[in-house]
């Protein structure tokens, strides 16, 4: 699709933060469309964290617009950014160490049978198929802790694709 014609599904137009005696950020503006990769390069400080966070509700913005999918995007917290289709994965794990790799991706969104129950076979499956559609498999009932930290990386992109988010944000993922 021709993207002049085409929606960016990320539009930032004049956006600003400052902290107690810094601007963080001036005057930002930033267009992303479907099936983009971007990558956000700068020194430490030079506000690509505090653009992550202002984009997730982590931080209000001092001024600007944020446009989501179409639709204004002030969010007031990550869950509610995660909500409309937005997920963040930071430097810093947000997994549970002690759970397996595949309590971890599916936390939060167990499927149940009809008499209450997780439905593992269900969950099992999911796993399968996801994880071979995109050409990793990690041990399912792993215990994160015992994976590397690149591993770790992969639980927690599993984990946003399970919740079918439409736009990921990765904060340093090396």
């Amino acid at each position: 699709m021709n993207k002049k014609i085409e929606e960016p599904i990320l539009r930032v137009s004049k956006l600003n933060k400052s902290f107690p005696g810094v601007k963080a950020l001036d005057d930002i503006d930033l267009e992303i469309y479907r099936d983009e990769v971007h990558a956000l390069v700068g020194e430490n400080g030079a506000g690509k964290s505090t653009l992550i966070k202002l984009l997730v509700g982590v931080y209000q913005k001092d001024s600007g617009t944020t446009y989501f999918n179409n639709q204004k995007a002030d969010f007031d917290s990550p869950a509610q950014a995660f909500q409309k289709g937005i997920s963040v994965i930071y430097q810093e794990n947000s997994l549970i160490p002690q759970l397996t790799v595949i309590q971890n991706v599916f936390l939060g969104t167990e499927h149940f049978t009809p008499f209450g129950l997780i439905d593992e076979k269900k969950i099992y499956q999911e796993y399968l198929n996801i994880s071979k559609k995109l050409g990793f498999e990690l041990p399912p009932h792993e215990e994160v802790r015992n994976l590397g930290v690149a591993e770790q990386k992969l639980v927690e992109i599993l984990k946003a694709l399970i919740h079918k988010v439409k736009f990921i944000i990765m904060d340093e993922p090396t």
